[in-house]
């Protein structure tokens, strides 16, 4: 296996003009619509071993038109991104996602996409738009990577100097400017919320990390969401009294507000906000054990035996603070006697909700539950590399991006 590594280009193909014909030889022979069809039915990494073939398929495939129809095709055809570190590296591998409920497919096989070492925690944000954001997080610093997994291409950040603090970055999206945006949060570790928002824009190359508006003093917790330009994450008023108030953060406008969560107990570790027909959503589990209480107010263990319905909590008016729920029955003797406790990865646009083990064991399986036929169908992941059991993320709704990573450099 190849390290992810930054592909070298020599030339600039982000004009919108159209393509270039300097490869008359090409254009004669191939007319460039059947190319381009040609080329939107290939593998991503294809297209980079492609791009290297002449200066004209370069044109074709660096153009702004080719990369946002590749896109689109891509987003028809969501996958799974698995993570995982193991012996020192980080690995990524990808798989079909399955979207009809009645696929009975008992397994599918995953893809190797790229690793690279880290000798600490690492931290990989939700993919947006077919990029990742990775961090590592040291003592002195925190190094921020954004990588496409698709062409085995990545960015390096600047270094944040975090001594004496704590950070933690978020990635996100605007569909609307189209461009890609990093916040990294940094906070004292006494517990004094002298909190500082940066921003990081993508392919701007006059600003490196930058400072936000004023934001009032929160403490961030899990990992967020972006939907619709949007990026949300849990936060706490006081550190240590769990989840009290969900941060919103415009990715386009670059500015902060929050809704709260004014109930006896909130949002736990092991739940997970998702996108819920384009509205922010939180998927809670209940279980045997514990008391209920309207509005994440009960103790949560994980998806196991004990696991008796799903709560998902949609987030109606985020000015009024007002939530509604759902809340689905699980099956009777779903539970099979070997399964591993499980949790949340997400809700598809298929209305599933996706769940899986915390750690790679072998066989490795996600399940789906389908809320309105009240079913459980589980689908084996095949194609891993051998491990020790490792610690792994699944992220649903991975497409795969083919614009070059050069755009995205920054100077």
């Amino acid at each position: 296996m190849k390290k992810l590594k930054q592909n070298d280009v020599t030339e600039d193909h982000r004009s919108n003009t159209q393509y270039s014909t300097s490869g008359r030889e090409y254009s004669d022979s191939i007319p460039i619509d059947l190319l381009i069809d040609i080329f939107l039915r290939v593998p991503p990494k294809s297209i980079a071993r492609f791009r290297c073939v002449s200066k004209f398929w370069s044109s074709i495939l660096c153009c702004p038109d080719f990369t946002e129809q590749f896109l689109s095709k891509s987003w028809t055809r969501p996958r799974l991104l698995f993570t995982f570190q193991d012996h020192g590296n980080l690995f990524f591998y990808s798989s079909p996602q399955p979207q009809n409920p009645d696929d009975n497919s008992s397994h599918i096989v995953a893809d190797y996409l790229a690793y690279f070492p880290t000798k600490v925690s690492s931290r990989v944000c939700r993919p947006a738009n077919g990029l990742i954001c990775h961090q590592d997080t040291k003592w002195t610093e925190s190094v921020t990577t954004v990588c496409n997994l698709s062409m085995g291409e990545l960015v390096p950040l600047p270094k944040v100097k975090i001594d004496r603090t704590e950070s933690r970055s978020y990635f996100g999206y605007d569909p609307v400017e189209k461009q890609f945006k990093v916040l990294c949060m940094t906070w004292c570790r006494c517990g004094i919320y002298d909190i500082s928002p940066r921003v990081l824009t993508l392919g701007n190359r006059k600003q490196l990390w930058r400072k936000t508006e004023f934001c009032k003093g929160h403490y961030p917790l899990f990992e967020g969401i972006c939907i619709n330009g949007v990026l949300y994450y849990p936060a706490a008023k006081v550190r240590g009294l769990g989840v009290s108030m969900i941060v919103c953060f415009d990715v386009r406008s670059e500015k902060f507000s929050f809704v709260n969560i004014t109930h006896d107990r909130v949002i736990q570790r092991d739940s997970i906000l998702i996108n819920y027909n384009g509205k922010l959503g939180v998927l809670e589990a209940q279980n045997d054990q514990g008391d209920y209480h309207p509005l994440f107010n009960y103790k949560y263990e994980g998806i196991n035996r004990k696991t008796r319905a799903i709560l998902i909590w949609i987030l109606e008016d985020a000015n009024k603070h007002k939530w509604s729920k759902r809340i689905y029955e699980f099956p009777s003797g779903w539970w099979e006697p070997d399964d591993p406790d499980l949790r949340f990865v997400g809700l598809t646009r298929t209305g599933e909700i996706v769940l899986s083990p915390y750690f790679l064991f072998n066989p490795f399986y996600v399940f789906y539950y389908n809320p309105e036929r009240n079913t459980i169908r589980r689908v084996e992941i095949r194609g891993f590399e051998a491990s020790e059991h490792p610690l792994v993320h699944v992220f649903i709704d991975y497409v795969e991006n083919v614009t070059p990573m050069q755009v995205l450099r920054i100077s």
